[in-house]
């Protein structure tokens, strides 16, 4: 994780590099230009750099590969003429389509991936439009959207419209692969210690929606998402007595993620069938 962050880090880093070096470029070779129509174009490559990052899932250093790329095409299309028809006469689009395409992967699919492709349309689209004068904000919005690690999560419209059909849907088939993702997400990360984690922050997580994912357990598990946590929060508890049974309760609902030592006692009672008091009593009995 820290290796993609780094990589994000460095191509938002090239990003604003290669906008100030396009912006330079364009200005040396026409001083008497418009200085905001050079601004739009030297953003376009910003927006270009900024649509190649990485995602959870995606490969870092293939998108920073993809990304120097890229760099170096407008670089080299702000210097040559041939370059540069070569790159606005439709070279633009389709580099850009054969990056994503290369970039796709089952675990980088959701609406941040998705919403990337309306992004690489507008900026496409605002390539034609007043000589990419739209691109300057489009891009200092992208940025910020980047480095506050929300990229591509402004344009949500049309993917919730279509998350909140499927989940209408209720495939069970996509409901039980959903729920065995959140399974192996909770023995992997183990967010259940935090006594205070949501289900859309789990959501997120698998790139999915809280209806969607609350309507899986459901409907798999016959339990609510509180329900989950809880029963993963029990066995963890379990674990912890095994491991050191000179524990107190109190300490042993701490560690598992329960906020209160009562929540911690009706969950263990329900899901167990006995008090923790009684389940530790046992394993000191036991022994070693």
């Amino acid at each position: 994780m820290k290796k993609v962050v780094a990589y994000r880090f460095v191509i938002r880093m090239l990003s604003l590099l290669l906008v100030a070096v396009l912006l330079v470029l364009g200005m040396l070779a026409d001083p008497g230009a418009a200085w905001m129509a050079r601004a739009g174009d030297a953003c376009l490559g910003g927006c270009l750099l900024l649509l190649l990052y990485p995602l959870k899932g995606e490969n870092g250093r293939h998108a920073l590969l993809q990304a120097v790329l890229v760099a170096v095409l407008m670089v080299a299309g702000a210097c040559q003429p041939l370059v540069h028809r070569i790159l606005w006469s439709g070279g633009l689009p389709v580099l850009l389509a054969l990056a994503l395409w290369i970039r796709r992967c089952p675990a980088s699919r959701g609406a941040a991936s998705e919403n990337r492709m309306l992004y690489a349309f507008l900026v496409l689209a605002f390539c034609g439009v007043g000589q990419g004068l739209p691109l300057v904000p489009f891009y200092a919005v992208m940025y910020v959207l980047c480095y506050s690690g929300n990229a591509f999560t402004l344009i949500l419209y049309l993917s919730r419209f279509r998350r909140r059909s499927e989940a209408g849907k209720c495939d069970p088939a996509q409901m039980r692969f959903l729920f065995e993702r959140a399974e192996r997400y909770l023995a992997r990360e183990k967010p259940f210690l935090d006594a205070h984690y949501r289900e859309d922050e789990m959501a997120k997580a698998l790139f999915t929606n809280r209806v969607y994912l609350s309507q899986s357990i459901n409907a798999v598990a016959g339990m609510t998402f509180k329900m989950l946590l809880n029963t993963y929060r029990v066995r963890h508890a379990i674990a912890l007595m095994r491991e050191n049974p000179s524990l107190n309760i109190k300490q042993i609902a701490h560690s598992s993620g329960f906020n209160s030592t009562n929540v911690f006692l009706a969950a263990f009672r329900m899901i167990m069938g006995e008090s923790p008091q009684q389940h530790l009593s046992k394993m000191r009995e036991q022994g070693p």
